[in-house]
């Protein structure tokens, strides 16, 4: 897809979510908006340490285990 089309529906979606927490009463959207920091941050920190790992290679197998024939 488009990047900039991308960006636009990340923009649409984030501005609609604010509209509808808005709504909500203060405290609540305040707990919202607190849960949605963390888990955003917690999703942040695993994907840089999957990033910062090396991808690891399967090993080739030339053989077949456990294989059963009737």
């Amino acid at each position: 897809m488009n990047e900039v089309f991308i960006k636009e529906i990340i923009k649409y979606k984030l501005h609609t979510a604010n509209t509808i927490i808005g709504q909500l009463p203060p405290e609540l959207s305040e707990e919202i908006r607190k849960i949605g920091k963390v888990i955003l941050e917690s999703l942040n920190e695993g994907f840089q340490d999957i990033k910062d790992q090396p991808a690891k290679k399967a090993k080739p197998s030339d053989k077949l285990n456990n294989v059963s024939i009737e």
